[in-house]
């Protein structure tokens, strides 16, 4: 099965209406850290989404910022059709992210990249063409499963062994990765598993007063969910 075509049959599984509330509430707060961490609020700002899926993040860097240029990078036109929905103003870009990048140098203020590298076969290929896109000064928000264990499973689609993240990561390895691709890391946030899920319902600003105020108490305890890496 080609990839695009494996991209496409599970668009539908992975679309965020058919999330359980849970995982709608835990998929927002995601995009609102990132989006912070991504500081949109400047104008003018050429913002690109690598891996947009349906546009979640992108709509809400269009609420911090309506001026914001928006351009959103997926192999699926089905996810992107449903991201020019939730985004009419945004630019959708079909390419695949093993390969070279149909954007120009040098163009985007700020490019987020979530959820993404740890399904590459080559993570460090995709940072450095990523840098090349980047103005100087400009600013990368990666996030990334946390030292997750990886399972081996039979994909529904092929009927081959597969597994749907080929790498974990560590706070040392990723600041490897991004040296090696050109970029320094500045930041790094870890956010509770259970502290996300159990707050998610809350609104995110009275969450970021919360998670500040007790990050470094009651916050170290438990499994982490993602990491969120700042980068320039």
């Amino acid at each position: 099965m080609e990839k695009k075509e494996y991209f496409e049959n599970i668009a539908d599984d992975v679309q965020f209406v058919n999330f359980d509330r849970p995982r709608q509430l835990l998929e927002q707060r995601r995009a609102e850290i990132a989006v912070e961490l991504l500081d949109v609020k400047a104008v003018p700002l050429a913002v690109l989404d690598v891996g947009c899926g349906e546009g979640l993040q992108l709509s809400r860097v269009h609420r911090v910022n309506p001026l914001a240029s928006l351009v959103g990078l997926d192999l699926s036109e089905k996810r992107l059709s449903l991201a020019r929905q939730r985004v009419p103003s945004m630019t959708p870009v079909c390419a695949d992210l093993e390969m070279p990048l149909p954007l120009e140098p040098g163009r985007f203020d700020r490019i987020l990249c979530s959820e993404v590298l740890e399904h590459l076969i080559a993570p460090a290929e995709l940072l450095t063409r990523l840098r090349g896109l980047l103005k100087p000064g400009g600013i990368l928000v990666i996030t990334v499963p946390y030292r997750q264990l990886i399972r081996y499973v039979r994909c529904v689609h092929c009927g081959q062994l597969t597994n749907e993240h080929r790498h974990s990561f560590s706070e040392e390895g990723i600041a490897v990765l991004l040296a090696e691709a050109g970029f320094e890391l500045k930041r790094v946030l870890i956010p509770r598993l259970y502290w996300l899920t159990r707050t998610a319902f809350l609104p995110y600003q009275v969450w970021r007063r919360v998670h500040r105020l007790l990050e470094s108490t009651v916050l170290r305890g438990g499994k982490p969910a993602y990491m969120f890496c700042v980068a320039q």
